[in-house]
């Protein structure tokens, strides 16, 4: 180059930051621009106002090739940190520099988490207008990610998400953040996500194209929504998750790659022998073709390739329409403790902490709508009953034989069965071994493709700590000496999962799990639509966590792929005012509910003068006509795992432990005629759930009329409640103390704290962040 063409290059990049700094703020501290996130997250370390200068499409480290031709999975570093030796400092749990065998340790070990994160003390983010995505290509690649993290890492420490790469660290105080005037867009789980944050305000903001949810909070307090249009959900998921489980992989490979010869070769049991090099090439070739496939930069040579097929097989997400095939899809989650990956509930969580005390929410004219999804459901397998004999399987297997240890990779995504075998789709979703486990020799053969054979490979070399087993191990290979043609008949499946072992939930407007002081006013939710199939029929007739559903799910539901919620309330103290309104929630398979309250919750509405909720137009088991309902019925496919309600407006669960509630004041909202459950209108034999005498006695329902509504201010009715099971607890002590006093816990007792002083608190709030920092205009 030149040193005029230099100069002028120089010059008018010196004049196109200009123009960018122009466009920000005078009171703004810092303008970031585009350039501030070509090396990786912007992480905010600072006290101080932070603006956007222009649009932000984050794509950290794109590899500069013509990627329609150059290898976008070849480069290790392509998109990802650990280049870099300063990386290791600047982005805690880059791979490159931590020993092998030990696990990875910090937020970044899985690549760029977050576009920014806000990791201190009263900070300000003013997007000016401006929008945060993904780049199309990084959005392929990095699939954990959110637009904006309200913390240092994506998970809790306490999560230990994964034997072998665990992204969290020491979590800094994180407090007083406001967020605002803005678009966060195309990200592949989030748009805002926090872990441990407080007193934090999002305003005028709006969320689109996340595939997990718009907005999630986890172990938080004070946290308020104010004037935010979340949705639509991206609806052009191009790749499933396996493309997401094989990047993941591709890191394993890369420390096998520099440990083992490359003359070691792995002879699998459908007769095919290829050594870890071979392995990693195929998977990354296969890959690369999904890549081009996703982004429309397919060549002649890829068509052309012998793997062409195979990767649009392996990789295509046109099974799911195309649409996020996870667990759950949200539009605003908001979580006591860890990450609610599981069901609902603490009690549904890895951590089971009931002791949680989170509180301090409000969501002011927030309106979801345009949530789209179709779960691959996974039936995962689990081998723990073959562990019958410590002299061939050692004590702690041994110990283990009553427990559901699942088949996963060191990363954590399950071994799918039905990837393994010949027809496995067709062999274990329509149930053709489900029943008679001595039919296993006859179908469970190994039959690999780029992915499992990678995924096999880890756990015969042990990289990391595997949750693979010997017993898979000797299955699909001949290189352990024992000859395993087919898998044992012990082995037992679980259902209502996805291909990470999260628990199947389906869509959630809003959903509150163990949250006091939640303030929902002028909220709506609005065009929902589970497009997901019917259950897998691997494993029977399962109704819960106890007979072959997922450990976490809730226990008599069966199958929860279809299922809908507008609003789901757990554990939590929730107030209803303002203009409520949930409408045109669809589901092809699954049931509908507009409101669902769940035990240990009060929930109480305002006054007739200040509420108004409608609940219209819920639309369960769309696609299902009599003819299909017949054949399920002739299948014994129905009532479990297919369990079909149809729609509640409004479900209160039943209440079945003495130290349990459910209350609900008054009992019918203004602008809801009754509450009930009804079949679809086009499949009137299905049985719809009842309201039971005793739900109805625990939940404080009395008569389920209208006469009922408003008779008394709330708080009058509240305090009545609340002494009169302070009695009835008191009155019971004598005869229960011995139960009690042998690890039971009291029922919890919510406080409604008065929802007057929630202005005045953001108002504190937005001052206390911008003392320094300028004035904030309310919207």
């Amino acid at each position: 180059m030149s040193a005029s063409h230099f100069w002028l290059s120089t010059l008018t990049y010196l004049m196109h930051v200009r123009s960018i700094l122009s466009e920000c703020d005078t009171d703004c501290d810092y303008c970031l621009v585009n350039e501030d996130f070509e090396t990786g997250t912007y992480r905010i370390l600072n006290s101080a106002k932070y603006c956007l200068g222009e649009d932000i499409v984050f794509n950290p480290r794109a590899p500069d090739e013509d990627l329609s031709y150059a290898s976008p999975n070849g480069h290790y570093y392509n998109w990802f940190p650990g280049e870099y030796r300063t990386d290791l400092e600047q982005y805690p749990g880059t791979l490159e520099y931590i020993n092998k065998n030990q696990p990875v340790n910090g937020p970044f070990a899985g690549g760029f988490f977050a576009a920014i994160t806000v990791e201190t003390v009263d900070v300000e983010i003013d997007l000016q207008g401006h929008s945060i995505a993904q780049h199309p290509h990084f959005n392929t690649q990095q699939r954990f990610y959110a637009n904006i993290e309200v913390q240092n890492k994506p998970y809790d420490e306490l999560s230990k998400r994964t034997t072998g790469i665990w992204m969290w660290g020491p979590s800094p105080v994180v407090n007083n953040i406001y967020i605002h005037n803005g678009i966060l867009g195309l990200s592949s789980h989030h748009g805002i996500h926090s872990n441990g944050a407080t007193n934090v305000v999002i305003e005028d903001m709006q969320i689109h194209s996340f595939e997990v949810g718009g907005v999630q909070f986890n172990d938080f307090d004070n946290v308020t929504l104010r004037n935010i249009d979340i949705g639509p959900s991206n609806a052009n998921v191009r790749l499933n998750g396996y493309y997401g489980n094989a990047r993941f992989d591709l890191l394993t490979l890369k420390y096998l790659n520099a440990s083992k010869p490359e003359h070691d070769i792995i002879q699998f049991a459908d007769g095919r022998n290829k050594t870890l090099f071979e392995i990693e090439a195929d998977l990354i070739a296969a890959m690369d073709i999904a890549f081009r496939f996703a982004n429309d930069l397919l060549t002649d040579e890829d068509v052309a390739s012998p793997l062409y097929a195979t990767a649009i097989q392996l990789f295509s997400n046109e099974a799911n329409q195309f649409l996020p095939d996870g667990s759950t899809l949200y539009g605003v989650l908001f979580n006591s403790f860890l990450d609610a990956v599981q069901g609902f509930g603490q009690q549904n969580q890895y951590g089971n902490n009931e002791d949680v005390d989170i509180q301090g929410l409000v969501l002011d004219n927030v309106h979801i709508h345009d949530l789209k999804k179709a779960v691959n459901e996974v039936p995962v397998v689990y081998m723990n009953p073959c562990y019958d004999d410590p002299e061939v399987y050692g004590s702690w297997l041994y110990s283990r034989e009553n427990l559901y240890d699942v088949v996963r990779t060191p990363l954590g995504s399950v071994l799918d069965l039905r990837l393994m075998i010949d027809d496995g789709f067709h062999v274990i979703d329509e149930g053709v071994v489900a029943q008679d486990a001595s039919m296993y020799s006859e179908y469970l053969r190994y039959s690999g493709n780029v992915l499992t054979d990678a995924q096999i490979g880890i756990k015969l070399f042990d990289v990391f700590k595997s949750r693979i087993t010997t017993i898979m191990e000797d299955w699909a290979t001949l290189n352990t000496g024992n000859d395993v043609q087919s898998l044992p008949e012990c082995m037992q499946f679980m259902c209502n999962s996805d291909i990470i072992f999260q628990t199947n939930k389906g869509i959630i407007g809003v959903r509150l799990d163990e949250i006091d002081a939640v303030e929902i006013r002028d909220v709506s939710v609005s065009n929902l639509y589970n497009l997901s199939p019917l259950a897998s029929n691997a494993c029977g007739r399962y109704s819960g966590p106890t007979d072959g559903g997922n450990l976490w799910q809730i226990d008599g539901a069966g199958n929860m792929n279809g299922q809908i919620r507008g609003i789901s309330i757990y554990g939590s103290q929730v107030n209803f005012d303002g203009q409520i309104e949930i409408r045109n929630l669809v589901s092809s398979y699954g049931d509908v509910y507009g409101v669902h309250v769940m035990k240990d919750s009060l929930v109480t509405f305002e006054n007739d003068d200040t509420l108004t909720m409608t609940i219209t137009d819920l639309y369960p088991e769309n696609q299902l006509d009599e003819q299909q309902l017949n054949t399920l019925i002739a299948l014994d496919r129905t009532p479990f795992p297919n369990n079909f309600h149809g729609q509640c407006n409004i479900l209160v669960d039943e209440v079945v432990s003495s130290r349990d509630f459910i209350t609900v004041d008054p009992p019918i909202p203004n602008g809801v005629d009754t509450i009930e459950c009804a079949a679809p209108v086009h499949l009137p034999q299905i049985t719809p759930l009842a309201m039971s005498i005793t739900q109805m006695h625990h939940s404080d329902f009395g008569e389920t009329s209208k006469k009922h509504s408003h008779s008394h201010p709330n708080y009058i009715r509240l305090l009545c409640i609340i002494l009169s099971v302070l009695f009835l607890f008191a009155l019971g002590a004598y005869i229960s103390c011995i139960a009690w006093n042998h690890g039971s816990t009291a029922p919890k007792t919510f406080v409604i704290s008065s929802s007057d002083s929630d202005d005045d608190e953001v108002l504190m709030l937005k001052q206390h962040i911008h003392s320094k920092y300028g004035a904030v205009c309310d919207s």
